[in-house]
């Protein structure tokens, strides 16, 4: 009884640090996995981390470094806000790739490639990411998701649903 009492209370402690600094959203709000939350502009020097991703100019190389992980995270994730290796090189590949490679990406065998790509397209003129919708709701892929301080599995059509 004391063991579960003490799991109990771990768990409460350890799910009220995850959401200590989050405002309160509504049901019917939608969630917006890289968009900045309150707090993260404190976690600005985070982001001076992985210069040799920042400067890399090999697309190849920074799509090794998503697949190989495999998963989506945030641009700050885990109790700590900390900046990912992934996630860095997702904004590199969304600044040196063409429009044209992004759509190829869409295809990947690598889930957050191809989520990555997605978002990289719906920063460029909204036709292109319409388009690479069509392509990305015909998939049945799973993939790995670092939101915040949890970890889970969501098919990509939910995002999608994002914007």
């Amino acid at each position: 009884m004391k063991n579960k009492l003490y799991l109990l209370s771990l768990f409460c402690v350890l799910l009220a640090a995850c959401n200590a600094q989050k405002k309160e959203k509504s049901v019917t709000e939608r969630i917006d996995p890289f968009a900045i939350t309150e707090g993260e502009e404190n976690l600005e020097i985070k982001q001076n981390e992985f210069p040799e991703i920042k400067s890399e100019t090999n697309l190849d190389k920074l799509i090794v470094i998503i697949a190989k992980q495999n998963v989506v995270n945030e641009k700050f994730v885990g109790i700590a806000g900390t900046y990912t290796d992934v996630y860095a090189a997702f904004e590199r590949m969304n600044e040196i790739a063409s429009s044209d490679e992004l759509f190829r990406l869409l295809d990947h065998a690598s889930g957050a490639v191809r989520v990555y790509a997605y978002k990289c397209l719906q920063t460029r003129e909204a036709g292109l990411s319409e388009n690479a919708k069509v392509i990305l709701e015909k998939s049945d892929m799973e993939v790995d998701w670092f939101s915040g301080c949890i970890r889970s599995v969501v098919p990509i059509q939910q995002f999608l649903e994002e914007k």
